[in-house]
């Protein structure tokens, strides 16, 4: 009976290693966006300005993009490091994304989320003109 049990532990355990671990009822892949990222040897996330959803959209991703240039060809990288960029809501709006296919998928899911921070508020001038 107990060799019985000890090989019925083993095969749990050998089936909760093929399925991953269980995090909230969920797999570690089913956590992920990107879960086959492959993140490159000495790689180091560049420091980037924090965008916390009350900026332009578009211009956030012009800087990300000229600083993650060298990896460019990598799209999981590029959507695995996105997250590193922001900050408060937009870092709570980045969790709640469902899986994402490209970087360009991502970007347009983003711009789309804060377009309204696209439009230039006018300028004294333009106000005086406007009266």
């Amino acid at each position: 009976m107990g060799n019985l049990e000890e090989k019925f532990d083993a095969v749990q355990r050998e089936l909760k290693n093929i399925r991953g671990k269980d995090i909230f009822g969920r797999s570690l892949n089913d956590l992920c966006l990107v879960p086959n990222v492959v993140i490159p040897h000495k790689f180091k996330t560049p420091n980037f300005e924090k965008y916390k959803g009350d900026t332009c959209p578009q211009n956030h991703l012009i800087m990300y993009a000229r600083k993650m240039q060298a990896y460019k060809d990598n799209e999981p990288l590029l959507i695995h490091c996105f997250q590193d960029s922001l900050a408060g809501l937009a870092s709570i709006w980045f969790l709640n994304l469902k899986k994402v296919a490209t970087f360009e998928e991502l970007a347009n899911a983003f711009v789309q989320q804060y377009k309204y921070n696209s439009y230039v508020a006018p300028n004294r001038r333009e106000l005086q003109a406007m009266t």
